[in-house]
């Protein structure tokens, strides 16, 4: 006999106390089948994620790489240069050598944007800004705003802004393993210039 109960649910209610066969947490099984594959797809997740952090770091690695290459290989032809030119007698010297030669040896002539000439004042790139380099920039600067009217300097400002220059190169030189190749190449490049400038100023 039906009861009224029965009536409303025709179906019989399962044994073991489930809701049914649908639903993954119906059953224990269930519920441990449907937490290993969150399991599984959280492990999947994390492993794509490890995957592409370690791709990025590897790109980055490879360009840093390829910047010191690239340094290497200019400082080394330049040297290769000035070896060439002293193995041979001036008279071998070819006019495009030494043209050549000339050119990469000439510092860039710094813009406005790195050097006012109008107040003296600096730019300075950022490898050159480091804390233990402050007193060398502050002195480089007080004489080159101590110019006379016309822009010229005494030699005796020019001799000592180029030791402060080399003693600012070594400094930035010795930061390379710490920054980026191509900011402390910049830094590099930025002071041979201000030299030269120092020295155009007192000739």
């Amino acid at each position: 006999m039906a009861t009224p109960a029965m009536a409303q649910y025709p179906y019989p209610p399962y044994p073991y106390g489930g809701g049914g066969m649908y639903g993954a947490g119906s059953t224990i099984a269930g519920s441990e089948m449907a937490g290993m594959a969150d399991l599984v797809r959280s492990s999947g997740y994390a492993n794509l994620q490890n995957s592409e952090a370690a791709i990025n770091v590897e790109q980055a690695r490879s360009l840093q790489l390829d910047n010191r290459v690239k340094y290497a290989e200019t400082y080394y032809e330049k040297r290769r240069i000035r070896e060439e030119a002293k193995s041979y007698d001036r008279n071998k010297i070819t006019p495009e050598q030494v043209h050549r030669l000339a050119d990469m040896q000439r510092p860039k002539p710094l813009t406005e944007s790195q050097y006012n000439p109008k107040t003296g004042e600096i730019h300075w790139p950022l490898a050159a800004m480091q804390p233990m380099m402050n007193g060398t920039r502050r002195r480089i600067e007080q004489l080159m705003q101590e110019r006379s009217p016309d822009g010229r300097l005494e030699a005796s400002a020019y001799f000592e802004i180029a030791r402060l220059c080399e003693v600012l190169d070594k400094q930035v030189g010795a930061e390379l393993d710490t920054l980026p190749m191509q900011e402390v190449s910049q830094a590099k490049a930025f002071i041979k210039s201000l030299s030269y400038l120092a020295r155009q100023a007192a000739g």
